[in-house]
């Protein structure tokens, strides 16, 4: 947490693939997805006034800038109300609210820049002709991971996705994508779908059997999206 939202990040990817950690350093690891510091008021104020030129109040009804519902390494998700039109009448409906952490690509540069460092040590304290393709291999991967934290940091980018996924969704009953309302390039605004939830939670409720069946289940929906999209 210390070291920054890179760091957490990676940690949280570590987390994701703890069927490969000793499980002492995966239970500790797993806190990073649930247990993220959210950003400030004064942070959430910011973006607001950087991408609206207006505070969240302004926008939203019931829109607690300290309360995020969520928070991780790249941002906050907030769940506010917002008035729609219907059929000619005005209504309250809620929504979700995702703010981008603001110079996140700086963050992700210098996390990169110390990983590199410690790297480049590394082969001072073990010069051993052995360990260099395996330290290589080790940059080429934090490499790797930097180039996709950053497409994550484009909310245009992330949006033109929802977008062509939403779309996709209406054509299937096996998932669903929430409609997208609104962005800009730190603010995502999109539907409340309220019975949802993390699949970590959703686990957490069922017996070891009926667990199995439900990850057998939830495997099979993702192999058919991904083959859906894929093709």
């Amino acid at each position: 947490r210390e070291f920054g939202p890179f760091f957490v990040k990676m940690a949280q990817v570590a987390a994701a693939n703890a069927d490969f950690l000793p499980e002492e350093i995966a239970r500790e690891l797993a806190v990073f997805h649930e247990d993220v510091p959210p950003m400030t008021a004064v942070e959430v104020e910011a973006a607001f006034l950087e991408c609206y030129g207006r505070a969240p109040h302004e926008l939203y009804m019931d829109f607690d800038t300290a309360r995020p519902v969520r928070s991780g390494s790249i941002g906050s998700v907030y769940v506010a109300k917002k008035p729609f039109l219907e059929n000619g009448l005005e209504v309250l409906r809620p929504v979700v609210v995702k703010i981008g952490r603001q110079n996140l690509d700086r963050e992700f540069a210098i996390g990169k820049l110390v990983l590199g460092l410690a790297i480049m040590s590394s082969q001072y304290w073990a010069p051993h002709s052995k360990l260099a393709p395996f330290l290589r291999a080790m940059q080429e991967q934090v490499d790797e991971f930097v180039a996709g934290f950053m497409m994550e940091l484009d909310f245009d980018q992330e949006a033109r996705n929802h977008e062509r996924f939403y779309d996709r969704s209406l054509r299937s009953a096996l998932w669903r994508v929430p409609a997208l309302y609104s962005h800009t390039h730190r603010i995502i605004e999109m539907e409340y779908l309220s019975d949802a939830t993390s699949l970590t939670r959703a686990m957490r409720r069922l017996s070891r059997r009926d667990r199995r069946r439900f990850q057998a289940r939830i495997a099979e929906r993702l192999l058919y999206s991904v083959l859906h999209h894929g093709f």
